[in-house]
């Protein structure tokens, strides 16, 4: 419902207050009125709803419908794009449509492409990318343990089914080039992604999405192997959301609320899992899967989208950049191109909505929960919210004129909890995790930091972690590295500190054999307290990609934020 129907409301129930404080004499006359009046305004209200315009826009997607969109059909389902005021026409593939142009010739606003959208890019400069549904791709090569190939180079003079825009995939051509390799090297057939023509002979090899068709060959019983461009090196991202670079200049507003109504019902379709299976069986099954080939499709993509512990759809600078390289390469492209234009970034100039403005307008105070004790990003001191954080959040006071009021808290537990709580109504600043997804959004990060161990001195430096096990390693107590550590480091040690102070005393005292956290963190800590008594020793892969939380009952506020 939008805001001018509740306003409209509030105005026919202070309308009726007044009526009310009539003189006794004149209630049998108001009655009749009333009854009259409220029938108009009920029809009135239900026909202004109804007939509040939504723009149409339009969806391509690069292959038949499947769990693969799952977000975009959730996102229409439950209404999170007519909430942003869209009417969405989801658009499955046809064989031999481009896609890119039907995007930059307007044949539709948006579209899912392969990695090789970047390839495209390059060679129209016209599209944008918003975000990645799936950080890790499932497309891979497979092939039958009876058809007797045993490496890459067995492929030469062998059959392949695989369409036109998965032979301009750069890590199926970068795998094959390692190898010394290339599809003009096989027989390419049209493919028919079936797993019979595979099993009969047909072909010999095949490219599948190994979360849809290993399904049906597990099922048969059938024994296969697959070739993965991950185990050669070559990993990246796949289900690409993307526009024209025209659509995102001229309407950046619009383009900003579908990118994030989609991830919003990404969300929802990982966290609903039979609930979104229930609703593509019922309204998007042109392939006729069954529930389980669903469901198996389901899980294998939300471990591949949420890979890293990274927030859903994020797309990194440098993982294009080293795709770029692999095609330069591969030697399909010469030019330098600017990654900056080809990602999609907000508006310099900050827009809100009516809705927005409105929200903003009447919300009294916006509860902020912060770590209480982590310089230089931020601490709680004498009441006051200081540090890097602070300072972004003084900026966003001054751009929404929002009341934000700090909720002081003496730990980082503790804030969670306030936050679990509904104490507050923002974090100021945290990863993803999925437990904390269950009561939080989180909005794209706005600090990214390398993530460090620091130790005595006399300890050498680590480039195996794995060289650690049974070492004791400290990190405080809740924070999300933890939880990765533990999974990408099962040998290691793991003990909760109550913070960065607590952690390092207990590195010096020997206590641990050393301590997790933030370059910038444990480098201020240097410089206050242990200079020439602690070192880095150690670098782990990866960054914090660190945003605000937002509770998750609370859209209009998670959209202001993002």
């Amino acid at each position: 419902m939008t805001q001018k129907i509740l306003n409209f409301q509030l105005a026919i129930k202070d309308y009726l207050c007044i009526l009310q404080t009539k003189k006794q004499n004149a209630r049998e006359f108001m009655k009749l009125f009333l009854k009259l009046t409220l029938i108009q305004i009920v029809f009135a209200i239900f026909a202004f709803a109804d007939n509040v315009p939504l723009e149409e826009v339009s969806l391509q997607l690069h292959w038949k419908h499947q769990f693969e969109f799952a977000g975009y059909y959730m996102a229409k389902e439950k209404g999170f794009f007519k909430d942003v005021g869209f009417d969405v026409n989801i658009s499955e593939y046809r064989n031999g449509r481009n896609i890119t142009d039907s995007v930059t010739h307007n044949e539709h606003t948006f579209a899912i492409g392969y990695s090789s959208a970047i390839l495209d890019e390059i060679n129209t400069n016209k599209i944008v990318l918003l975000s990645a549904t799936l950080q890790s791709s499932p497309h891979v090569l497979i092939s039958l343990k009876s058809s007797g190939i045993k490496s890459i180079r067995d492929f030469k003079n062998r059959k392949i089914m695989i369409d036109g825009e998965a032979t301009k995939s750069a890590a199926f051509m970068a795998m094959l080039h390692a190898n010394g390799m290339t599809f003009n090297d096989m027989i390419v057939q049209e493919p028919t992604f079936d797993v019979e023509r595979l099993i009969d002979s047909t072909t010999d090899l095949a490219a599948y999405y190994y979360s849809n068709e290993t399904y049906e060959l597990d099922k048969e019983g059938v024994a296969y192997d697959v070739w993965d461009p991950k185990d050669y090196g070559f990993d990246f991202y796949s289900d690409i959301l993307f526009t024209s670079k025209k659509e995102a200049k001229e309407h950046p507003q619009l383009v900003e609320n579908f990118r994030i109504a989609s991830l919003k019902g990404w969300e929802y379709a990982f966290e609903h899992i039979d609930e979104t299976t229930e609703v593509i069986l019922r309204e998007y099954n042109s392939q006729n899967k069954t529930r389980g080939a669903l469901l198996y499709e389901a899980r294998a993509l939300k471990q591949l989208a949420y890979q890293d512990n990274l927030a859903l759809g994020t797309i990194q600078k440098e993982r294009i950049q080293r795709l770029i390289d692999i095609y330069a390469l591969l030697g399909l492209y010469k030019n330098n191109l600017d990654i900056d234009e080809l990602l999609y970034k907000t508006s310099n100039k900050f827009h809100l909505t009516q809705a927005e403005k409105d929200y903003v307008k009447n919300k009294k105070t916006i509860n902020m929960c912060s770590d209480p004790d982590w310089m230089p990003f931020e601490k709680i001191e004498n009441g006051e919210h200081i540090g890097i954080a602070a300072s972004y959040f003084d900026l966003v006071r001054k751009t929404t004129n929002l009341d934000i009021r700090l909720v002081e808290t003496k730990s980082w537990s503790e804030s969670l909890e306030f936050a679990k709580q509904r104490k507050c109504d923002i974090v100021s600043l945290l990863m993803y995790t999925s437990e904390r997804k269950k009561y939080l959004d989180f909005t794209d990060s706005y600090l990214k930091v390398p993530i460090v161990m620091a130790t005595k001195t006399d300890v050498p430096f680590v480039d195996d972690f794995h060289s650690l096990k049974g070492k004791k390693l400290g990190i405080p107590k809740s924070y999300a590295f933890a939880e990765i550590l533990k999974i990408d480091y099962p040998d290691l040690t793991i003990v909760e500190v109550k913070n960065i102070d607590d952690g390092l005393n207990k590195v010096l005292r020997g206590e641990l054999y050393g301590y997790v956290g933030t370059l910038a963190s444990v480098g201020y800590a240097f410089q206050k307290q242990f200079t020439g008594e602690l070192k880095i020793s150690g670098k782990f892969d990866g960054a914090w990609d660190m945003g605000v939380g937002v509770r998750n009952d609370d859209p209009t506020l998670f959209g202001i934020f993002q």
